[in-house]
């Protein structure tokens, strides 16, 4: 279980992630990052652990984005190179959902394959997405908060009200003040 968010802000997509995983009934906190990125690509994904390292691991070739059209980039390369590389591991089923940042749009992609531009300069995905959602909605329009402190308050709340999200948060790219 999980909780990312992501903002669009100053040109560019940051995300911001939890660090639990659950193992049946165990709640563990995970070193290996939720979020990071692939060249130009910032990349978040909740689900199962073996198709996040298949997009963390084998998704690097895939052809970089053209710089036109994010979603219609996001369904034709990135959708097509992660089906391909869990058939490749012999894995069948893709059981996660990934958000991420295409230049400077916040696209998500089910566990379908399909493609969605989120309508907001926000969004979340995980068991602690709507939680996550409420805050990033109710600090939209605030002018004291940057969007890291946005992203951390929206974590927190998908903390305090989900079981399955804690931290330490992790950002991408890390860099990002």
């Amino acid at each position: 279980m999980t909780a990312i968010v992501g903002i669009e802000t100053d040109g560019r997509v940051l995300l911001g992630a939890d660090s639990a995983v659950t193992w049946g009934d165990t709640l563990v906190t995970c070193k290996q990052p939720k979020v990071w990125t692939i060249g130009d690509i910032v990349v978040g994904v909740a689900g199962d652990s073996r198709a996040c390292d298949v997009v963390r691991y084998y998704l690097i070739k895939m052809k970089q984005f053209d710089g036109i059209d994010a979603a219609a980039w996001a369904a034709r390369e990135l959708a097509s190179a992660f089906k391909a590389a869990m058939k490749e591991v012999g894995q069948s089923d893709n059981s996660c959902d990934m958000i991420l940042g295409v230049g400077t749009k916040l696209l998500g992609i089910d566990e379908n394959g399909g493609v969605v531009a989120f309508s907001e300069r926000y969004g979340a995905i995980g068991a602690g997405s709507p939680y996550a959602l409420g805050s990033l909605y109710a600090t939209d329009t605030s002018m004291t908060l940057s969007p890291r402190n946005r992203m951390v308050t929206a974590l927190e709340a998908a903390a305090l009200y989900c079981p399955s999200v804690r931290g330490p948060w992790v950002f991408a790219p890390a860099e990002y003040p």
